[in-house]
């Protein structure tokens, strides 16, 4: 056994770590892993939610883009799905929502009227709505306003 210039023989090492340190290191790893456990559990529950919410955004997108170009829309509601997304689309005429505020009319001759009637009727603008729910139940919502003709089949999709 080794001894000090003192004559006295040394204090015995200490290796490793006594009970209470691998205790407290233990207990604030474990506070630590549920923290981050927490955190990306978080993460990645608004990434789905965003995710839902763009593909939403794209239903409706796609809904709006097939109904052409000045078709003929009929005043009413549609609805359908895509994939586990609920759409649903209303048409509405602007003439209807803006009725109480119309300019009133200067009476035309009537060789202009008899003109009129024979040429085609003028485009009516249409406020299109389209409502997406989600999967999950997060809905969105999307509105337009496109020329059409007057009165229609509802050629909508």
């Amino acid at each position: 056994m080794w001894s000090d210039p003192s004559g006295r023989s040394p204090a015995p090492s200490r290796r490793g770590f006594t009970l209470v340190e691998v205790m407290v290191a233990l207990i604030v790893a474990i506070v630590m892993t549920a923290a981050l456990v927490r955190f990306f559990a978080g993460v990645r529950g608004e990434a789905v939610r965003l995710r839902e919410e763009v593909d939403s955004w794209a239903v409706a997108r796609a809904v709006l883009d097939a109904v052409p170009s000045g078709a003929a829309l009929a005043p009413g509601t549609t609805v359908g799905a895509a994939g586990g997304y609920a759409w649903q689309l209303e048409a509405t005429s602007m003439a209807q929502l803006l009725a109480p505020v119309a300019p009133t009319t200067l009476e035309a001759p009537a060789e202009d009227i008899a003109q009129d009637e024979a040429a085609t009727p003028p485009p009516v603008p249409m406020r299109l709505r389209v409502v997406v729910t989600g999967p999950r139940g997060g809905s969105v919502r999307l509105e337009t306003v496109r020329l059409a003709r007057a009165g229609g089949d509802g050629d909508a999709p």
